[in-house]
């Protein structure tokens, strides 16, 4: 069963996704953080993000039979990294590798945009995404705690094939080719 992949604006993607977040999400046992700032505080953190509005992402909807069943949107955090924000498939249409697709898709959407390494949070329990991320080689790079989701796993996906050998050697796995030391000059 193949998707129609629509990538779409910032506006159309968030309408969707604010309607329709919590009917995948549910009770997460989130914390708004920003319940618990100051007004100054609250002020300075909503002036970030008007200046941070500026940075390159992706917006994707997915859609099966013309019915929009999942998304993805990933936001730029530096010149080469992209942070994959948050990507769902609708309960009804989990277990069909419609999940696969999306990833695949938004991999190459990334890859397109010039981004190197696409990294993403999430909760250790979470098979249903960290399974399919790793699959399509998404690799463990990190744990990480946040105040509102708790204890997260990090995952790396990086879309040259030399920088991920270099980076699978950093974390033990893997010498580097005899290829790979030469362009590095060791």
């Amino acid at each position: 069963m193949k998707l129609d992949i629509e990538f779409t604006s910032k506006e159309i993607f968030f309408d969707f996704f604010n309607k329709n977040r919590s009917k995948v999400f549910g009770n997460t046992n989130e914390f708004n953080v920003n319940l618990l700032l100051t007004q100054e505080e609250f002020e300075k953190m909503k002036h970030n993000t008007e200046m941070y509005e500026k940075r390159k992402g992706y917006y994707l909807l997915a859609k099966y039979q013309d019915e929009i069943i999942g998304w993805s949107f990933g936001v730029q955090r530096s010149h080469e990294d992209l942070y994959m924000v948050n990507s769902a498939v609708f309960e009804a249409y989990r277990r069909r590798g419609f999940y696969t697709q999306i990833l695949a898709a938004a991999i190459e959407k990334c890859k397109e945009m010039g981004f190197l390494h696409i990294y993403s949070n999430h909760r250790f329990h979470n098979a249903q995404v960290l399974i399919p991320k790793l699959k399509l080689g998404f690799i463990i790079s990190g744990f990480t705690v946040s105040p509102v989701f708790g204890s997260l796993v990090q995952l790396s996906y990086y879309t040259n094939e030399e920088v991920k050998k270099a980076f699978l050697n950093r974390l033990g796995y893997e010498p580097l080719t005899d290829e790979i030391r030469a362009k590095l000059g060791l």
